[in-house]
């Protein structure tokens, strides 16, 4: 059997990919308060007239647009390369070694750094867990900016020139990263070597270490192979239909990498992932009443009506006469999809004694429909027929701790799905005002495991309960109104091989200002996430591929999709204990904190988690983009989310002392972690908040 082979793969391209990672990884650990960099003492001050320092974010950084205004929409250092941040930062961006002509020198950096390395590694932050204060420049190119040096144990150093933006952003320069190891120093440009140089300060174990190591590798293989396979210009990716683009673009802002599938091999990955974009045929399964159970959100969904409806009258014929030839009653059985890796990797091992006596029995492919993997890589969409259901499924292994989590069919989501849609329609402001789309679970199916349901994990749950099912929801493309185009929302971070972002196309092809064309974007997205947690003390997963931005014939944003909205959803309850009056009828689970199911959150946890989760992440680094492709300063755009916020405010008057509860606006939000969040443990000394760009004015 010959030996699979990448001839995509070469020296310079997987340079110029690690690169890239390596500045994303710099950029959004720091950001985390995983790694403390520290400002570089011995580099020149480099401030001007307006230069902020992060002690002024409390205050300054709050102040709205007519701060920052005149700054300029440039952000490009001294040396014309574009700064960076970890979002758009990816694998694509070129390295750049040329000197600073204005600042000290990378090569007297070198010096410096080579002669003092090892002069007191540790963490550098200040009295209240930041890192040490760092200058937000003004980005004017005749000021370079500042460097930092991040001290790690045996006396390795990592020096950077940097920006700070709005939530303590960090915005590495591309080409200034510098090694310094046993006094030596070199340009930087080996993103897996950090992960090891810093594993004491992740606290990280050898296990998880070579772990993410192979992640981070596996990350930059398909980085690699997708550059070297197709590169489709903003203009080209403007005009891809949703299912195509989605599985070209990241998936979670701020997840570095983003592209982690565990659990595949190399060759897997070039078979399932969504960015191979290869169509597939979903086989299904049988298994026995005894140990699986239907769940749906409506009784008018029943299983005869759904098989009947996403299987052809031949499909089922077959599958019927598959049970009947070994003697089983069909009756007794619930039918489901399941993924080939799914079913070769966890099915058959861990389930082996329930295919043994004929609980479980494969049915075969489900007919001639072909079916692309979405990004978070368990959902599913059918390409043939796109009025079909979307199906989702748990496919993930147990030993892949460092996955972003995959939603799991659950019983409790098309419950969940029943209550939502009751309190839409009986809500005009969702489905009148706003017109914002829920996509929901309509039915599932689980499976239990005769040993495993019983081992539960510290947080209360149990990580195998996941590992078979399926579920079925309501496709996008049936909710598209006639010339509406539909983009999740991190492909507006986007940028081809060019440089140039999509959503500067977007803004290009709409006729609109800029700014204006932001604050149409606002309006789509905001006022429906704010009513669900205004008026019912409910917020939905934010953080990335689940919000989808629906814009009209002439590409305005007009308004908000948000899928996987029962599995992800969160709830709180008064400051006494007391649920909200608005969720009565709501189940239980839907409540629960992320890992301990049957928890609520006080109001005030919530809003920082949810501002934490939308404001510090995709919008975070839309925010970057703005000002450095679009010409509108961070905190011009800071302030059309804070105006956009106080407009629902204003609309709703009645609800004032939810205003007060949640504190949106206030000077402080939780700090958005998912690299945190999928390491093992509670990584010490990230504060609880950070301060907030939109307590200050509106536009």
């Amino acid at each position: 059997m010959p030996l699979p082979d990448f001839p995509e793969l070469s020296g310079p391209a997987w340079q110029r990919a690690s690169a890239g990672l390596l500045l994303a990884l710099l950029a959004e650990y720091a950001y985390e308060g995983l790694l403390a960099p520290i400002r570089d003492e011995a580099d020149p001050d480099g401030r001007v007239p307006g230069m902020r320092t992060e002690a002024d974010l409390e205050g300054a950084a709050t102040a709205g647009a007519d701060t920052l205004a005149g700054a300029g929409a440039s952000a490009y250092a001294a040396d014309g390369e574009r700064v960076a941040d970890g979002a758009h930062l990816r694998a694509r961006a070129r390295v750049n070694t040329d000197a600073d002509p204005e600042a000290d020198t990378d090569a007297q950096a070198v010096a410096r750094l080579g002669a003092g390395a090892g002069a007191g590694a540790g963490s550098g932050t200040g009295a209240d867990g930041e890192p040490h204060a760092a200058p937000v420049h003004p980005h004017s190119v005749a000021h370079p900016a500042p460097r930092y040096r991040l001290e790690l144990a045996g006396h390795t150093v990592y020096s950077f020139r940097a920006r700070r933006g709005a939530f303590g952003t960090w915005r590495i320069q591309p080409g200034s990263v510098l090694r310094v190891a046993d006094g030596a120093a070199a340009p930087a440009t080996d993103a897996a070597r950090l992960i090891v140089d810093a594993r004491a300060e992740l606290g990280l174990g050898p296990d998880t270490t070579a772990r993410l190591v192979r992640d981070v590798s596996a990350a930059l293989l398909g980085a690699v192979r997708e550059d070297a396979r197709e590169r489709p210009s903003a203009a080209e990716l403007a005009d891809m239909a949703y299912l195509d683009l989605e599985g070209r673009v990241g998936g979670r802002p701020g997840l570095v990498p983003d592209r982690v599938r565990p659990g595949f091999s190399a060759t897997d990955a070039t078979r399932w992932a969504p960015e191979a974009r290869n169509p597939i045929r979903l086989p299904w399964a049988a298994v026995h009443r005894g140990i699986a159970g239907w769940h749906t959100s409506s009784p008018d969904l029943t299983e005869q009506r759904l098989l009947a409806e996403e299987l052809d009258p031949s499909t089922r014929r077959r599958f019927t006469a598959r049970l009947r030839d070994r003697g089983l009653d069909p009756a007794d059985y619930i039918w489901l999809p399941v993924h080939p890796w799914q079913w070769d990797e966890t099915v058959l091992p861990v389930f082996a004694e329930d295919l043994a006596h004929s609980r479980i029995v494969p049915l075969g492919d489900g007919g001639p429909d072909r079916y692309l993997p979405r990004q978070a890589a368990g959902g599913f969409t059918n390409l043939d027929r796109p009025g079909r259901r979307d199906v989702a499924l748990p496919f993930a292994g147990p030993d892949a701790p460092l996955c972003r989590p995959i939603p799991e069919p659950s019983p409790t989501s098309p419950e969940t799905t029943r209550w939502l849609v009751d309190r839409y329609h009986a809500d005009p402001f969702l489905h009148g005002e706003s017109r914002v789309v829920l996509l929901a679970d309509l039915a599932s199916v689980t499976v239990r495991h005769p040993h495993l349901d019983a081992v539960r994990d510290d947080a209360g749950g149990h990580p195998y309960r996941a590992l078979f099912g399926a579920s079925w929801s309501e496709p996008l493309a049936a909710s598209l109104e006639a010339g509406e185009r539909a983009r999740p929302l991190p492909a507006l971070l986007h940028r081809d091989h060019t440089g140039r972002a999509l959503v500067a196309e977007l803004v290009a092809r709409s006729g609109l200002a800029p700014r204006e064309w932001l604050r149409w974007l606002c309006s789509a997205l905001l006022p429906p996430l704010l009513h669900l947690l205004y008026r019912y003390g409910l917020a939905v997963p934010a953080y990335g591929e689940t919000l989808v931005v629906v814009s009209d014939a002439g590409e305005v944003p007009v308004r908000l999709a948000v899928r996987d909205v029962a599995r992800g959803l969160l709830a709180c309850v008064d400051a006494d204990g007391t649920p909200f009056p608005e969720t009565d009828g709501l189940p239980l689970a839907a409540a629960a904190g992320p890992g301990r199911p049957g928890t609520a959150y006080r109001p005030g946890d919530l809003g920082r988690l949810f501002g934490g989760g939308l404001f510090g992440g995709p919008l975070r680094h839309l925010s970057v983009l703005a000002e450095d492709d679009l010409g509108v300063p961070e905190a011009v755009f800071w302030a059309l989310v804070r105006a956009e916020t106080a407009r629902y405010q204003q609309r709703f008057p009645d609800l004032k002392e939810r205003y007060g509860q949640f504190d949106l606006l206030g000077p402080r939000l939780a700090r958005h972690t998912p690299n945190r969040d999928r390491l093992p443990g509670r990584r010490p000394g990230a504060p609880e908040a950070i301060p907030s760009p939109l307590h200050g004015p509106e536009a």
